[in-house]
C-alpha cells in the first residue's frame, strides 16, 4: 500500500542494546607460548543489493515457492524477484496498479495486492501476470495478504473494514469487521486453524475461522496491531506500531508486551520468524533490524546505508533475513553468526638497561621497559599489571608516551600501571626509570627482580594472568648471556606414572629455571622451578601419573638467560 495519511510515520528513538560479557580462559601454553585468554566478537553480516529501477515504495516481502524473495514495489509499480546469491529480476505491473502487498500462494503462484487499482493479481514464478481479479468492495484498500489453513488467500480491507477471502480460482468472499472504523491491518494464519488480524484504531486483534465467523480480543491500550504472524511457541506476534512487538495466547488470549526503551523508533513493518526461532521486525526511522526470542530477550542490529528505511521483512531460504528498503532502491539480507569466544594472549616482555651495575650512586637511572603484547585472535580489556619496588629502589618517572598505559597508583612498595584495552595482534610499550634510593642504596653483589604479572579480562573467562621477570645486579660486570632463545631437547616417550628425566646444559650459572608443562587438552601445569649447576645444567623430572595418554609439551626457562629448553613427552 502507498503511504496513507492513516499510515503517517511517528519517530521516537532507537537504542541499541548490546552487552559485552567478559570471562576467564584456561591458559594455552607451549614451546613458545605461556597463557592464553579472550574477547569474544558480536558478529552479524548484511549484504545489499541494488535494485536497478525500483527504487520508491517497496513495503511487504515474502519467500516464493521458487525459494527466491519477491517483494512489489508500489511506486514504480514493479514486482521484483531476487534469488539467494543477489539475482535481480524486475516485472512491469499494469499501469496503476500500484503493486503492493504480496505473499505465495497455495497454488505454487505469487499472489500480490494492486493497491490503486483494487485489485489482486496471481503472478507464476516466472514474472507472468495470470490473472487480475477486481476487488467487489470499491476503495478497499488492502494492506495484507496470506495463505489461509484452507487454500485460500486471506486479506484485510483496511478503509472497508473487512476481511476478504479469494480462492485460487478467483471467486471472493468478504466478511464485516464488528468493530465500525477497526481499520484491520496485517493478517497470519493462526496455530488454531483460524486467521488473526489486526485492528488498528481499536486496539484490539480479530480472529476469523475459515467460515467467516469473527471474534474480536482487547488488546492494552494503545496498542496498534500492525503486521502478524505465528510464532514458534505457538502465540500470535504482532509489531506495535510506536512500540515494538506483543505476543497474543491464541487460547487464553493474554497478551505479553514487549517496548523497545527508545523515542524515535517506529516498528509498523513485517513481523517474520526466523531460521534461528526468533521474531524479526524492522525498525523504520531507527534504521535498525530488532530480533526478539520467544522469552522477550531484545536485540538490534545497524543497518549500514542511512535512510533505508525497512519496512518488509521475510526469512529467505538460505537462512537469512530479508528486507527491502522503503526509500534508497536496495534490498538487504542479514544473518547473525552464533557469537564464538575467540583467545586472547598477552605476552609482557621485560627489559632492562643497564642490566649490570659496576657502581652504585644515587645518579644512577635503570631503565625497566615493559612491552605488552595481544598474540591472541581476541580482543582483551581491563589490563593491569604492578611493578614490585624494593626498599633500596625508587621510582623517578613514568614513560609511557602515547601507548595508553598510565599509572594509576604509586606506593612505597609498588607502581600499578593501567590499559584499558588490547586488541588482537596489537602491542604497546612504555617504561619506568628508577633509581637507587639514596637512603638506602643498595649493596654491591645484590640481585633485585622486577616481576610483572599481567592481568586481564575477555569473554571466555572474567580474568587472566601472565607474569615475567627480569634483574639487575649491581656491582657486577655484565655477563654474556643468550637472550630470548628456544632450544629443543630430545623427544621422549614414557607410560603413564613414569618419570621422564629432562637434562639440559644451556642456562647461566646458578640462575633460577621454572618448569611447566601444556596437555594435549592446551591445559598448562605449573611444575615449580630448579636451580641451575655451576656449569648452568638443570636435572628435572617430568611425573607423568595420574596424566591421560598425549603428548606434552615440557618447558624449562632461565630468568635471567631468557633460555627455554623444550622436549615433547608422549604418554601411553
Amino acid at each position: 500500500m502507498a503511504m496513507q495519511s492513516s499510515k503517517s510515520l511517528s519517530q521516537r528513538n532507537a537504542l541499541a542494546i548490546g552487552t559485552v560479557l567478559l570471562l576467564l580462559l584456561t591458559a594455552l601454553m607451549a614451546c613458545f607460548a605461556t597463557l592464553r585468554t579472550a574477547r569474544a566478537e558480536s558478529l552479524y553480516t548484511i549484504t545489499e543489493y541494488d535494485v536497478p529501477t525500483a527504487v520508491s515504495g517497496s513495503e511487504t516481502i515474502t519467500q516464493g515457492p521458487d525459494g527466491a524473495m519477491w517483494f512489489a514495489v508500489c511506486d514504480d509499480n514493479k514486482v521484483v524477484r531476487i534469488t539467494n546469491s543477489g539475482v535481480i529480476t524486475e516485472y512491469d505491473m499494469p499501469a496503476g496498479s500500484c503493486p503492493d502487498a504480496i505473499t505465495a500462494g497455495p497454488d505454487g503462484n505469487i499472489w500480490l495486492v494492486e493497491y490503486d487499482a483494487n485489485k489482486i493479481a496471481k503472478m507464476s514464478t516466472a514474472g507472468v501476470v495470470l490473472a487480475e481479479y477486481d476487488i467487489p468492495t470499491s476503495g478497499a484498500n488492502v494492506y495484507a495478504i496470506t495463505a489461509g489453513p484452507d487454500g485460500a488467500l486471506w486479506f484485510t480491507e483496511h478503509e472497508a473494514n473487512k476481511i476478504g477471502r479469494i480462492t485460487t480460482s478467483g471467486a471472493f468472499s468478504e466478511y464485516n469487521v464488528p468493530s465500525s472504523g477497526a481499520l484491520p491491518y496485517g493478517i497470519t494464519k493462526g496455530p488454531d486453524g483460524a486467521l488473526w488480524f489486526g485492528e488498528y484504531d481499536y486496539s484490539k486483534i480479530g480472529r476469523i475461522t475459515t467460515s467467516g465467523d469473527i471474534t474480536e480480543y482487547p488488546l492494552p491500550s494503545g496498542s496498534y496491531a500492525i503486521f502478524l504472524v505465528t510464532g514458534p511457541d505457538g502465540n500470535i506476534w504482532y509489531s506495535d506500531y510506536y512500540y515494538g512487538v506483543a505476543k497474543v495466547n491464541p487460547y487464553t488470549h493474554e497478551v505479553t508486551k514487549y517496548d523497545i526503551p527508545d523515542v524515535d523508533s517506529d516498528t509498523f513493518g513485517q513481523i517474520t520468524v526466523g531460521a534461528d526461532g526468533n521474531l524479526w521486525f524492522p525498525d523504520y526511522y531507527g534504521n535498525k533490524i530488532w530480533s526478539i526470542t520467544t522469552a522477550g530477550v531484545l536485540n538490534s542490529y545497524d543497518i549500514p546505508t542511512k535512510k533505508f528505511s525497512p519496512w518488509g521483512m521475510a526469512a529467505g531460504s538460505d537462512g537469512y533475513i530479508w528486507f527491502p528498503s522503503y526509500n534508497s532502491g536496495k534490498v538487504d539480507k542479514m544473518r547473525v553468526a552464533e557469537a564464538i569466544p575467540t583467545t586472547a594472549e598477552i605476552v609482557p616482555t621485560l627489559s632492562l638497561t643497564p642490566d649490570h651495575v659496576a657502581g652504585i650512586s644515587a645518579d644512577t637511572r635503570l631503565n625497566l621497559s615493559i612491552k605488552l603484547k595481544n598474540f591472541g585472535p581476541g580482543g582483551a580489556g581491563f589490563v593491569s599489571f604492578e611493578v614490585p619496588i624494593e626498599p633500596t629502589i625508587l621510582l623517578d618517572y613514568a614513560n609511557f608516551g602515547n601507548s595508553g598505559m598510565w599509572v594509576t597508583k604509586v606506593t612505597p612498595t609498588s607502581v600499578r600501571v593501567e590499559l584499558r584495552q588490547l586488541d588482537n595482534g596489537s602491542s604497546v610499550s612504555g617504561s619506568l626509570v628508577l633509581k637507587p634510593n639514596p637512603d638506602n642504596l643498595p649493596t654491591a653483589g645484590t640481585e633485585l627482580s622486577f616481576r610483572i604479572q599481567v592481568t586481564y579480562a575477555d569473554e571466555v573467562r572474567g580474568e587472566q594472568a601472565t607474569s615475567n621477570k627480569v634483574s639487575v645486579i649491581f656491582g657486577e660486570s655484565n655477563l654474556d648471556v643468550n637472550e630470548d632463545t628456544i632450544q629443543t631437547l630430545t623427544p621422549a616417550t614414557a607410560k603413564a606414572g613414569d618419570k621422564v628425566a629432562v637434562n639440559a646444559e644451556l642456562f647461566i650459572p646458578n640462575e633460577k629455571v621454572v618448569l611447566w608443562y601444556t596437555g594435549p587438552d592446551e591445559k598448562s601445569a605449573d611444575l615449580g622451578y630448579v636451580w641451575a649447576d655451576e656449569n648452568g645444567k638443570i636435572s628435572a623430572s617430568f611425573d607423568t601419573t595420574g596424566l591421560a595418554s598425549g603428548s606434552y609439551s615440557f618447558v624449562a626457562h632461565g630468568l635471567k638467560s631468557e633460555v627455554r629448553a623444550c622436549t615433547i613427552v608422549t604418554v601411553s
